[in-house]
């Protein structure tokens, strides 16, 4: 996992007209999450983790520290893909 607290890498919409700027330490949060068995979903804008007790505190502190970065990942469509 790269250590570069300061990267970003762009969603593309399926056009590739509209990007979004997204920190890569909450993609990485997400699969590393999945990879350990959490399934992260959004629900009205709160983010659900499933099974919730998968979850460490250092998990949960950086699902708050990255919220609106981990919802892009949650909400984003891979062109294509639908």
């Amino acid at each position: 996992m790269p250590n570069d607290s300061n990267a970003f890498h762009d969603l593309k919409d399926g056009d590739g007209q509209l990007t979004v700027p997204v920190h890569s330490e909450a993609t990485w949060l997400v699969l590393r999450l999945a990879d350990r068995g959490v399934t992260l979903a959004l629900d009205q804008g709160d983010i659900l983790a499933t099974p919730r007790h998968l979850l460490t505190d250092a998990d949960r502190s950086d699902i708050r520290r990255l919220k609106r970065h981990v919802c892009h990942v949650l909400a984003y469509v891979a062109p294509g893909v639908h």
